[in-house]
C-alpha cells in the first residue's frame, strides 16, 4: 500500500515542510506524520484514518491534553498526581484502542496526542502553544493529503475492494483445484501459503467495504450498491470457505 502511494505521500509532506518553513512554524512538524500514518491505497481508506486521526488528536489534545493544563495540572504538585492522571488517559486511549477495528486508530492517536503535550520534557507543560500546534499540523497534512490523493491520484476504494475480492476468488479456485501427492512439503507449504493469502484478503475487503462510504461524488450511488452486493457475496464466499 505505501509503496503505491510513496508518489503522493512524499508530494504530501513536501508540501507541508514548504508550507511551515516559509511561515518559520517548526511545530507544524505533525503534518509530515499525518501524511505518512493515514497513507492507504484507495481515497476511502485514506479519509477513514484521517477522520480518525483528527478525532483522536483532538479529543486526546484538545480535550484531554489542553483541558488537562487548564483544569487540572495548576492543581497538582507531585508525581503522584501526575501518574494519575497519566494512568487515567492511558485506561480512556486503551477502551477506545480495543473498542473495535473501525475505531481503534482513534485511540492511538488519542494516546499518542496527549503523550506529546505531556511528556515532551521532564516538567509539567505549562504553554497551550504545543498542543495548539500539534493539533494544527495535523489538520495540515489531513488537508495535503486531500488535496494530493483526491485531486492528483485519485483510486477508489470500490475498485480495490472488487479487485481484491476478485482475486481472493481466483486463489479459492487455485485452492480447490490443488492437488499433491504424498507428503510433499512443498506442496504443504504452498496449500498454507493459499490459505492465509485468502484468509487476509477477506479482511482487506472487509477494511475497503468499510471506506466506501467515505468517498463522494456522482458514482457514490453505484458504489454503495456495489459494496452491498460484495458484502453478500463475501459471507457466501466465507461460509464455503
Amino acid at each position: 500500500g505505501v509503496q503505491t502511494c510513496a508518489l503522493p505521500i512524499s508530494i504530501a509532506a513536501m508540501l507541508c515542510y514548504i508550507f511551515y518553513v516559509s511561515l518559520d512554524w517548526p511545530n507544524l512538524s505533525t503534518s509530515i506524520t499525518t501524511c505518512v500514518l493515514t497513507a492507504l491505497t484507495s481515497i476511502g481508506s485514506s479519509r477513514q484514518k484521517q477522520l480518525l486521526r483528527v478525532l483522536g488528536f483532538v479529543l486526546g489534545g484538545v480535550v484531554a491534553g489542553i483541558g488537562a493544563q487548564i483544569f487540572i495540572l495548576p492543581y497538582i504538585d507531585s508525581i503522584g498526581g501526575f501518574t494519575v492522571l497519566f494512568a487515567t488517559m492511558s485506561a480512556v486511549a486503551a477502551w477506545i484502542g480495543t473498542s473495535s477495528s473501525r475505531l481503534a486508530y482513534a485511540g492511538v492517536q488519542f494516546a499518542f496526542a496527549f503523550y506529546l503535550i505531556h511528556l515532551n520534557d521532564f516538567s509539567i507543560n505549562t504553554s497551550l502553544a504545543v498542543p495548539r500546534d500539534r493539533v494544527l499540523g495535523v489538520l495540515l497534512g489531513t488537508t495535503m493529503m486531500w488535496l494530493v490523493f483526491e485531486r492528483f491520484f485519485p483510486r477508489s476504494a470500490t475498485d480495490e475492494m472488487v479487485r481484491i475480492f476478485v482475486r481472493n476468488v481466483r486463489s479459492m479456485s487455485d485452492l480447490a483445484s490443488f492437488t499433491r501427492s504424498g507428503e510433499d512439503p512443498d506442496a504443504i507449504l504452498k496449500v498454507r501459503r493459499l490459505r492465509e493469502d485468502i484468509y487476509r484478503r477477506f479482511g482487506e475487503v472487509n477494511a475497503q467495504s468499510d471506506a466506501v462510504p467515505f468517498e463522494t461524488g456522482p458514482l457514490r450511488a453505484g458504489d454503495m450498491a456495489a459494496r452491498d452486493r460484495i458484502r453478500r457475496w463475501q459471507t457466501s464466499l466465507r461460509s464455503f470457505y
